[in-house]
Protein backbone atom coordinates (compact mmCIF):
# COMPACT_ATOMS: atom_id res chain seq x y z
CA UNK A 1 0.00 0.00 0.00
CA UNK A 2 2.60 2.35 0.88
CA UNK A 3 4.55 1.77 -2.69
CA UNK A 4 1.28 2.20 -4.54
CA UNK A 5 0.81 5.52 -2.23
CA UNK A 6 4.04 6.99 -3.21
CA UNK A 7 3.92 5.90 -7.21
CA UNK A 8 0.43 8.31 -6.83
CA UNK A 9 1.90 11.07 -5.11
CA UNK A 10 5.20 10.83 -7.86
CA UNK A 11 2.37 11.15 -10.53
CA UNK A 12 0.61 14.51 -8.67
CA UNK A 13 4.18 15.56 -8.32
CA UNK A 14 4.72 15.54 -12.30
CA UNK A 15 1.58 16.94 -13.25
CA UNK A 16 1.99 19.87 -11.23
CA UNK A 17 5.49 20.26 -12.12
CA UNK A 18 4.48 19.52 -16.04
CA UNK A 19 1.62 21.99 -15.07
CA UNK A 20 3.82 24.99 -13.83
CA UNK A 21 6.38 24.36 -16.95
CA UNK A 22 2.99 24.55 -18.95
CA UNK A 23 2.08 28.39 -17.30
CA UNK A 24 6.02 29.32 -17.60
CA UNK A 25 5.69 28.55 -21.52
CA UNK A 26 2.32 30.09 -22.16
CA UNK A 27 3.74 33.42 -20.45
CA UNK A 28 7.20 33.54 -21.42
CA UNK A 29 6.28 32.96 -25.58
CA UNK A 30 2.81 33.79 -25.99
CA UNK A 31 1.96 30.47 -27.49
CA UNK A 32 -0.31 27.61 -26.16
CA UNK A 33 0.86 25.48 -23.56
CA UNK A 34 0.84 22.13 -25.45
CA UNK A 35 3.21 23.56 -27.92
CA UNK A 36 6.25 23.05 -25.58
CA UNK A 37 5.48 19.14 -26.09
CA UNK A 38 6.18 19.99 -30.02
CA UNK A 39 9.81 21.39 -29.93
CA UNK A 40 11.41 18.51 -31.06
CA UNK A 41 9.04 18.50 -33.71
CA UNK A 42 9.48 22.09 -35.20
CA UNK A 43 13.24 21.81 -34.87
CA UNK A 44 12.95 18.34 -36.66
CA UNK A 45 15.31 18.42 -40.38
CA UNK A 46 14.55 15.85 -42.42
CA UNK A 47 18.00 14.36 -43.67
CA UNK A 48 19.13 14.15 -47.29
CA UNK A 49 19.67 10.37 -47.75
CA UNK A 50 17.34 7.70 -46.11
CA UNK A 51 16.84 4.39 -46.73
CA UNK A 52 12.98 3.08 -46.49
CA UNK A 53 12.56 0.23 -45.03
CA UNK A 54 8.97 -0.54 -46.23
CA UNK A 55 6.69 1.52 -48.98
CA UNK A 56 3.85 1.66 -46.45
CA UNK A 57 3.18 0.88 -42.69
CA UNK A 58 0.04 0.63 -41.09
CA UNK A 59 -0.56 1.95 -37.67
CA UNK A 60 -2.97 -0.50 -35.98
CA UNK A 61 -5.25 -0.20 -32.74
CA UNK A 62 -2.93 -1.02 -29.36
CA UNK A 63 -2.43 -5.01 -28.98
CA UNK A 64 -5.17 -4.46 -25.60
CA UNK A 65 -7.27 -3.79 -28.25
CA UNK A 66 -7.99 -7.11 -29.40
CA UNK A 67 -8.87 -7.37 -33.00
CA UNK A 68 -11.36 -4.64 -33.97
CA UNK A 69 -13.21 -2.46 -37.40
CA UNK A 70 -9.63 -0.92 -37.77
CA UNK A 71 -8.04 -3.82 -38.38
CA UNK A 72 -9.96 -5.30 -40.93
CA UNK A 73 -9.64 -2.04 -42.80
CA UNK A 74 -5.82 -1.90 -42.85
CA UNK A 75 -5.83 -5.63 -43.99
CA UNK A 76 -8.52 -4.88 -46.77
CA UNK A 77 -6.58 -2.26 -48.21
CA UNK A 78 -3.79 -4.44 -48.06
CA UNK A 79 -5.29 -6.64 -49.83
CA UNK A 80 -5.18 -4.37 -53.29
CA UNK A 81 -1.41 -2.82 -52.21
CA UNK A 82 0.90 -3.85 -54.48
CA UNK A 83 4.14 -2.07 -52.59
CA UNK A 84 6.10 -3.59 -49.46
CA UNK A 85 4.35 -3.43 -46.24
CA UNK A 86 3.88 -3.98 -42.80
CA UNK A 87 1.68 -3.33 -39.88
CA UNK A 88 2.72 -2.33 -36.35
CA UNK A 89 0.43 -1.82 -33.14
CA UNK A 90 0.05 1.89 -31.32
CA UNK A 91 2.82 2.39 -28.90
CA UNK A 92 5.51 0.10 -30.87
CA UNK A 93 8.29 2.32 -32.79
CA UNK A 94 7.34 2.51 -36.48
CA UNK A 95 10.11 1.39 -38.89
CA UNK A 96 11.49 4.11 -41.89
CA UNK A 97 8.39 3.75 -44.95
CA UNK A 98 7.58 5.83 -48.01
CA UNK A 99 4.32 6.48 -46.07
CA UNK A 100 2.46 5.56 -42.62
CA UNK A 101 -1.37 5.01 -42.81
CA UNK A 102 -2.79 5.76 -39.26
CA UNK A 103 -6.18 3.75 -38.86
CA UNK A 104 -7.03 6.69 -36.17
CA UNK A 105 -6.17 10.12 -36.38
CA UNK A 106 -5.21 10.48 -32.81
CA UNK A 107 -2.56 8.19 -32.83
CA UNK A 108 -0.30 10.01 -35.22
CA UNK A 109 0.14 12.24 -32.17
CA UNK A 110 1.99 10.49 -30.22
CA UNK A 111 4.01 8.66 -32.84
CA UNK A 112 4.88 12.42 -33.85
CA UNK A 113 5.98 13.28 -30.72
CA UNK A 114 8.37 10.18 -30.04
CA UNK A 115 9.04 9.41 -33.48
CA UNK A 116 9.60 13.26 -35.58
CA UNK A 117 11.30 11.14 -38.12
CA UNK A 118 8.32 9.89 -39.49
CA UNK A 119 7.93 13.35 -41.02
CA UNK A 120 10.28 11.64 -43.73
CA UNK A 121 7.31 9.91 -45.38
CA UNK A 122 3.58 10.59 -46.26
CA UNK A 123 1.24 10.78 -43.18
CA UNK A 124 -2.07 9.46 -43.68
CA UNK A 125 -4.65 9.91 -41.23
CA UNK A 126 -7.95 8.36 -41.03
CA UNK A 127 -10.02 10.41 -39.60
CA UNK A 128 -13.78 8.34 -38.47
CA UNK A 129 -15.61 10.27 -36.69
CA UNK A 130 -14.83 13.30 -33.99
CA UNK A 131 -14.75 12.26 -30.89
CA UNK A 132 -13.19 13.26 -27.27
CA UNK A 133 -9.59 12.76 -27.08
CA UNK A 134 -6.58 13.34 -24.72
CA UNK A 135 -5.84 16.54 -25.61
CA UNK A 136 -7.76 19.40 -27.12
CA UNK A 137 -9.24 20.00 -30.29
CA UNK A 138 -6.60 22.95 -30.72
CA UNK A 139 -4.02 20.86 -30.20
CA UNK A 140 -5.63 17.98 -32.59
CA UNK A 141 -5.86 21.59 -35.56
CA UNK A 142 -2.24 21.97 -34.61
CA UNK A 143 -1.24 18.62 -35.14
CA UNK A 144 -3.25 17.97 -38.36
CA UNK A 145 -0.94 20.85 -40.44
CA UNK A 146 1.75 17.90 -39.45
CA UNK A 147 0.08 15.03 -41.18
CA UNK A 148 0.05 15.32 -45.49
CA UNK A 149 -3.59 13.77 -45.73
CA UNK A 150 -6.83 13.87 -43.44
CA UNK A 151 -8.87 10.94 -45.05
CA UNK A 152 -12.44 11.85 -43.60
CA UNK A 153 -15.25 9.34 -44.24
CA UNK A 154 -17.92 12.23 -45.07
CA UNK A 155 -18.18 15.51 -46.67
CA UNK A 156 -20.01 16.41 -43.00
CA UNK A 157 -16.43 15.74 -40.74
CA UNK A 158 -14.34 17.42 -43.45
CA UNK A 159 -16.50 20.74 -43.80
CA UNK A 160 -15.82 20.59 -39.90
CA UNK A 161 -12.61 20.32 -40.27
CA UNK A 162 -11.78 23.07 -42.61
CA UNK A 163 -13.94 25.37 -40.64
CA UNK A 164 -11.30 24.56 -37.57
CA UNK A 165 -9.12 25.59 -39.89
CA UNK A 166 -7.90 22.30 -41.46
CA UNK A 167 -7.03 22.90 -44.98
CA UNK A 168 -5.50 19.35 -45.61
CA UNK A 169 -8.69 16.89 -45.90
CA UNK A 170 -9.95 14.84 -48.48
CA UNK A 171 -13.19 12.33 -48.70
CA UNK A 172 -12.89 8.47 -48.76
CA UNK A 173 -16.64 6.94 -49.17
CA UNK A 174 -15.63 3.10 -47.84
CA UNK A 175 -18.22 0.68 -49.56
CA UNK A 176 -19.89 3.18 -51.67
CA UNK A 177 -17.74 3.00 -55.29
CA UNK A 178 -20.70 3.48 -57.73
CA UNK A 179 -18.35 1.83 -60.55
CA UNK A 180 -18.90 -0.73 -57.80
CA UNK A 181 -22.08 -1.22 -56.49
CA UNK A 182 -25.35 -0.72 -58.73
CA UNK A 183 -28.72 0.18 -57.88
CA UNK A 184 -30.53 -2.57 -58.79
CA UNK A 185 -34.62 -3.13 -57.51
CA UNK A 186 -34.98 -4.58 -54.07
CA UNK A 187 -36.63 -8.10 -53.61
CA UNK A 188 -38.27 -9.73 -50.61
CA UNK A 189 -34.73 -9.74 -48.50
CA UNK A 190 -34.19 -8.57 -45.14
CA UNK A 191 -31.72 -5.52 -43.89
CA UNK A 192 -29.38 -6.23 -42.03
CA UNK A 193 -27.31 -3.66 -39.53
CA UNK A 194 -24.13 -4.46 -38.14
CA UNK A 195 -23.00 -2.20 -35.99
CA UNK A 196 -22.55 -1.62 -32.29
CA UNK A 197 -25.34 -0.03 -30.24
CA UNK A 198 -23.71 2.59 -28.26
CA UNK A 199 -25.60 6.37 -28.21
CA UNK A 200 -23.32 7.40 -31.40
CA UNK A 201 -25.20 4.79 -33.12
CA UNK A 202 -28.37 6.34 -32.36
CA UNK A 203 -29.77 3.26 -32.00
CA UNK A 204 -33.73 4.82 -30.81
CA UNK A 205 -33.89 6.31 -34.58
CA UNK A 206 -33.08 3.10 -35.90
CA UNK A 207 -35.55 1.27 -33.79
CA UNK A 208 -37.89 3.77 -34.81
CA UNK A 209 -37.18 3.43 -38.56
CA UNK A 210 -37.88 -0.51 -37.73
CA UNK A 211 -41.31 0.08 -36.56
CA UNK A 212 -42.42 2.46 -39.33
CA UNK A 213 -41.38 -0.61 -41.63
CA UNK A 214 -43.46 -3.29 -40.25
CA UNK A 215 -43.66 -5.30 -43.84
CA UNK A 216 -39.69 -5.21 -43.81
CA UNK A 217 -37.53 -7.91 -41.95
CA UNK A 218 -34.44 -6.67 -40.13
CA UNK A 219 -31.79 -8.57 -38.04
CA UNK A 220 -29.62 -5.97 -36.07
Amino acid sequence: FNRVKKIAVLHQIKRLVSAAQDKSFTLTTGKPAYMRAYKGVISYKKPDNTVDEYDLVYVLPPVTCGQWILHAICNEIDRYYTGSSCMVPYGEKLPAAKAYFYSHYAYFRDVLLRQPSVLQGKNLLFYTHPRDLWFSDDELTYLFRYADTILCMCSLFAGELENKGTSNTTVALTGADKDFFHSHERGTGVVGFCSAYYPRKNGDTLMQIVKLMPDVGFRL
